[in-house]
């Protein structure tokens, strides 16, 4: 897009170089003035244009994307893809059905937040699950919780999709060795201890 942007902005230049040439062979300096005066009046007009139907198309996405969302406690009025509207509403229902069976599910993954925040549920440690956000204990901490926790349920991005540069891998590596992968739900594999 930049360099699209570069090669316009040159033949502009070029071309009002080469208007204001012709002009100026042609005609005395007074009418010279006047003539540019006009056309930058006219160029800053035609920019401004340009300007408001672009913002009236981001503020139309912007009111589109709203009804996707209306739904998703404490997500109203957020700019909001379509798709990640559904994959939350989906992993909600997944995660109350799975509570509803008397299970405890943790999304290992630094996205588990968007998933909770619309349920109004709060997991220290696991709702934004990166290194650095575990307290004294770090990883080993959390494995021990892990260890440590019933009928539990853990959640973690599958294979060839990426993870957050600050992902404690130790961590979902001992689960992927330590407990049954059972299913599978949008972008998670499910491990069941």
């Amino acid at each position: 897009m930049a360099y699209g942007s570069i090669c316009t902005i040159i033949s502009i230049i070029y071309l009002v170089y080469n208007l204001i040439h012709i002009l100026y062979s042609h005609i005395k300096y007074e009418k010279l003035i006047l003539a540019i005066k006009i056309f930058i009046q006219a160029f800053v007009i035609i920019v401004f244009i340009i300007y408001i139907v672009y913002s009236i198309t981001i503020l139309k996405a912007y009111i589109l994307s709203l009804k996707g969302n209306q739904n998703l406690n404490h997500f109203k009025g957020i700019l909001m893809d379509n798709d990640l509207a559904n994959r939350i509403s989906i992993m909600d229902e997944y995660l109350l059905e799975k509570e509803k069976e008397g299970k405890t599910v943790y999304i290992l993954d630094s996205m588990s937040a968007i998933f909770t925040i619309p349920m109004d549920r709060y997991y220290k440690n696991y709702d934004i699950f990166d290194i650095g956000n575990f307290g004294g204990r770090g990883e080993d901490g959390i494995i021990e919780d892990l260890k440590n926790t019933d009928n539990l349920l853990v959640l973690i991005r599958k294979d060839g999709i990426p993870k957050n540069w600050q992902h404690p891998y130790k961590i979902t590596d001992y689960a992927i060795e330590n407990f049954e992968k059972i299913e599978e739900i949008d972008i998670y594999d499910v491990y069941k201890k």
